[in-house]
């Protein structure tokens, strides 16, 4: 709200009014400035012009002001808007730069697994190879086993066997 403070002069007026103080005010809501604009009006009435003239520049300087303040206040929006751009960017570059190392991420994720299933396979491909190992380690002692069995002669009973014949394992 700007306001400018005056009181009426008692030789420059015709009507005097003596100490009542005039306040001239902007920026209220509309009701309000219909009331005011109403009250000035007849205050305003009874001010000498050169008390009209001092109010009128004491407005035009806190107009001024206001002006000034004005332009600060845009300058610093067009400085915050910039600001708030930048950041905007740096948010879109961060996500960017998220989405490109999620992706390494799971890339690395892919490589470690594949690498997990490639060393179990060959761990499985070992033990499959021990295991067919000792089956035919087995495999070979049960056929000896079944031609020695085959050298046992049963005579009223009784086995009979000659060691000679036999293998040695």
């Amino acid at each position: 709200m700007v306001a400018a403070w005056g009181e009426t002069s008692d030789d420059d007026s015709e009507y005097e009014v003596g100490d009542e103080q005039t306040l001239m005010a902007i920026g209220e809501s509309d009701d309000e400035q219909e009331v005011n604009v109403i009250h000035l009006n007849d205050k305003i009435k009874f001010l000498s012009k050169k008390r009209l003239t001092e109010l009128l520049l004491d407005f035009i300087d806190e107009s001024e002001v206001i002006n000034n303040e004005k332009e600060q206040l845009s300058r610093e929006c067009v400085i915050l808007k910039a600001k708030c751009k930048n950041l905007e960017s740096r948010v879109n570059e961060s996500d960017s730069k998220n989405a490109v190392l999620e992706n390494y991420v799971l890339e690395l994720d892919t490589r470690t697994c594949k690498k997990k299933a490639d060393h179990t396979h060959l761990t499985l491909e070992e033990n499959l190879g021990n295991l067919k190992d000792e089956l035919y380690k087995k495999d070979k002692q049960i056929r000896v086993l079944k031609e020695d069995l085959g050298k046992v002669k049963r005579v009223n009973n009784i086995y009979i066997v000659d060691l000679s014949t036999l293998s040695e394992n």
